[in-house]
């Protein structure tokens, strides 16, 4: 067994990749809580955001690169496509408070979803060379 530092280089693919299973596990995470009846603002925004949290400690567990950097990008990006799909006026007006909720809880959690993969990762990987 070979023990090698891990790569630290960002990498592309796991923000991408990262954006669209945020952007899926927002819907499927709201499509199941609507379905169960949760009509609450805040009880969204929780399934939500542990959604994200998920996503990003699977990108930190997975990733070798720079995970809390991509975890977050990719927070960002399915963050701005969330509020080009329900519309940021809609949610500003009706709720002020979720826009909050629903811009800042999330990008968090995916980060300290991250940080928390990492961890649970290392900073090494062993292989078998043999």
């Amino acid at each position: 067994m070979a023990l090698y530092d891990k790569d630290k280089s960002f990498s592309t693919g796991w923000m991408v990749g990262g954006t669209v299973l945020m952007f899926v596990f927002h819907f499927f995470g709201s499509f199941v809580a609507l379905g169960a009846g949760v009509t609450s603002p805040a009880a969204l925004a929780a399934v939500v955001t542990g959604c994200f949290a998920f996503t990003g400690f699977v990108i930190g567990w997975r990733s070798e690169g720079q995970t809390i950097v991509e975890a977050g990008l990719a927070a960002a990006i399915a963050t701005g496509l969330m509020i080009g799909v329900t519309g940021v006026t809609a949610m500003a007006l009706l709720a002020p408070h979720v826009l909050v909720l629903t811009l800042g809880a999330p990008f968090l959690a995916a980060v300290l979803g991250a940080w928390v993969g990492e961890k649970l990762q290392g900073d090494t990987i062993e292989t078998d060379d043999g």
